[in-house]
């Protein structure tokens, strides 16, 4: 649980805007987990932002998105950045319909991989 409250304020903090740094190279196998992670948080965003999401399921998506998140290399904060990086492009690049249906597409297979 430490650390899930820790990888969740450490991304929150890089969202933070001003927080310039070079961007994080992850490849192969922890390129898909980063993906998972990212589409799963800016989706719960999205969903509660519309408050479409109850306040349980948000904390449920979140800690499913930060579990996939530890099994990637590197400190908790290379992480949160990695994240915050991920799903920076992913929110800007996908307008809410794209990015529920690239959701549908891929929750089932991240989950399987990932989380089990």
């Amino acid at each position: 649980m430490r650390l899930t409250a820790l990888l969740f304020a450490a991304a929150l903090a890089a969202f933070a805007p001003g927080s310039a740094r070079a961007d994080l190279v992850i490849t192969g196998r922890d390129a898909q987990k980063l993906h998972c992670a990212g589409l799963l948080w800016v989706v719960s965003e999205r969903l509660d932002r519309g408050g479409l999401l109850p306040p349980e399921s948000l904390m449920q998506a979140r800690t499913a998105a930060l579990m996939i998140l530890s099994q990637l290399p590197g400190s908790e904060r290379d992480r949160a950045r990695a994240l915050a990086q991920r799903a920076a492009r992913i929110g800007q690049n996908r307008d809410t319909v794209a990015l529920m249906e690239e959701f549908d597409r891929n929750a089932a297979w991240c989950q399987r991989n990932f989380l089990n």
